[in-house]
Formats: structure tokens, C-alpha cells, sequence
């Protein structure tokens, strides 16, 4: 995995909401497919572009 997908903090906060709430633990997998998930929704609605900094 060259580069990490920076998540913006809303989306990574919901991610560890709702596995807090599932009680799941965070798996090489799982991680993955959040940094999948917003990578998609970051090409469909890139306005998080604001967030990063």
C-alpha cells in the first residue's frame, strides 16, 4: 500500500462510531475497505476537499 488515503475527520469519526457500536474490532480488511468506501465517496462528492486543511 504506497500511499494512505487521508480520510476527512467526519468519515473517519463515523467509522469508529459505528464500530464502537457494533462492537467490532478493526480488522486489515475492514480498514480497508473504509479507505475504499472513501475513496469512492470522495470521487463522487469531492467537496471534503475543503476539509483537509
Amino acid at each position: 500500500m504506497a500511499e494512505v488515503l487521508q480520510l476527512p475527520q467526519w468519515m473517519r469519526s463515523a467509522c469508529r462510531r459505528r464500530r464502537a457500536v457494533l462492537g467490532e474490532r478493526e480488522t486489515e480488511s475492514e480498514q480497508g475497505r473504509d479507505e475504499r468506501m472513501g475513496e469512492l465517496l470522495g470521487r463522487l462528492d469531492p467537496i471534503g476537499e475543503k476539509d483537509k486543511g
